[in-house]
């Protein structure tokens, strides 16, 4: 029975293949056809594929736990490690890990591993960002007002003594497989939690059926942007994976059965998913 993932197309190596774009053509069981769009971070971010079925599963967790420590600069007691059982939901888990961290990682530096607003726009003098200040004062952090001399690509004093902001982790390790960072957007934004969809357990048809029975439950025009338009897939196919999860936290979490998105219907005859904007319990 082909499930929902088959729409995402990845490669031999199980990456997302290149495209800022994804354009699917979806046909209910009664035969309705339209078109859906989703952007490279959309898909990415939400709609998740379980790892490779058929691959020696020790090799593939320690690369998802190796990836994901290196995301998170995660070391000592932070570290993850590879379980001792290795079953499809444990796979699953570890995978949800690497891809929270990859979101957490974003506009953080890999060298010293802290926000890029301490390597953009500080002060000449003080060498702080002056955030806490208005126009016109002076910097509540050392009391300096030279407020309007400031300069880019100096550090900070709390900066670990990092000479320059260099991107993130995951950001390099996707330079260094040639693929794109998803996530380097504003709509991939920081964040120590991600909801996804699980299309691996989501029937292929079911998956259509909701699509279209959501985009119908709406009135639509050329350009028109519905705010929270409802996709009902069925129980448990909906999750929330936070950073600081285990998986026993994970799994007592409850799933939900659908999603609610803004889309844009534009003059093409494209919905395209712009944002999540909540799970349907």
């Amino acid at each position: 029975m082909p499930y929902a993932d088959s729409l995402i197309k990845r490669d031999d190596a199980d990456h997302q293949k290149r495209g800022s774009k994804q354009v699917w053509i979806i046909v209910a069981t009664g035969g309705t056809q339209i078109k859906i769009g989703f952007d490279q971070e959309f898909v990415k971010k939400h709609l998740f594929v379980d790892p490779k079925p058929g691959t020696d599963a020790n090799a593939k967790a320690t690369k998802i736990v190796t990836a994901t420590n290196l995301y998170g600069n995660l070391t000592g007691s932070e570290e993850r490690t590879v379980p001792a059982s290795l079953d499809a939901d444990t796979l699953r888990f570890l995978k949800l890990q690497k891809l929270v961290y990859s979101r957490k990682s974003q506009n953080t530096c890999s060298v010293c591993h802290q926000g890029i607003g301490l390597h953009l726009d500080l002060c000449t003098v003080c060498k702080h960002a002056h955030k806490n200040y208005t126009r016109g004062k002076v910097c509540q952090d050392c009391g300096c007002d030279v407020i309007d001399k400031r300069t880019r690509g100096g550090n900070a004093s709390n900066a670990k003594d990092c000479a320059g902001y260099v991107k993130n982790d995951y950001a390099l390790h996707r330079d260094d497989l040639g693929l794109p960072n998803p996530f380097e957007e504003s709509g991939g934004r920081i964040s120590s939690m991600n909801s996804v969809v699980l299309m691996s357990i989501i029937d292929l048809q079911r998956f259509k059926d909701a699509i279209v029975a959501g985009i119908q439950s709406q009135t639509w025009t050329d350009n028109k942007i519905v705010d929270e338009v409802p996709f009902t897939f069925g129980p448990n196919t909906v999750a929330v994976i936070k950073n600081t999860d285990n998986l026993a936290a994970f799994n007592s979490r409850p799933k939900g059965k659908g999603m609610k998105a803004k889309v844009h219907y534009g003059s093409d005859h494209i919905y395209r998913f712009n944002h999540w904007v909540g799970m349907i319990d």
